[in-house]
């Protein structure tokens, strides 16, 4: 979990600003109570919002790494409330099929293999759903 989502940042780093777990708040929603979503990751292409705009400054991009056992109920509730709050892309990474859901635009696609995850969003941005799950080895 923590290192794909490490993974990610820095794969994201060189287009903008990635905070691993950040500490953005997205305003709780009817679908998940009284409970405010995290994303995994928040990606930001013009920089971290201001110290007292983490409320209101929704991320571009929010990331969920979808973990064993979690129901993708909950995870489609979060997905909404990104959405919601304006986030404009939402990334849902299936540890377990190793596949990337892409909501963007009113729609949805996934992505596995050597296919790219990529986003209008982030403009040169792609990495393969391979590369991103692949174990780097120490020399």
């Amino acid at each position: 979990h923590s290192r794909i989502a490490t993974r990610l940042g820095n794969l994201l780093e060189p287009f903008g600003v990635a905070g691993v777990e950040p500490r953005a708040i997205i305003p709780s929603s009817g679908d998940l109570g009284p409970f405010a979503p995290l994303p995994d990751l928040a990606f930001y292409v013009e920089g971290d919002p201001e110290d007292d705009e983490w409320i209101t400054h929704p991320p571009d991009l929010a990331v969920e790494l979808l973990s064993i056992g979690q129901s993708r109920r909950d995870v489609r509730a979060k997905v909404d409330a990104y959405i919601r709050f304006g986030v404009r892309s939402v990334w849902v990474v299936d540890l377990e099929r190793r596949m990337v859901d892409i909501y963007e635009g009113g729609e949805r696609r996934t992505v596995s293999g050597d296919e790219l995850i990529e986003s209008a969003v982030i403009p040169g941005f792609a990495v393969s759903v391979n590369t991103l799950f692949e174990r780097r080895r120490r020399n």
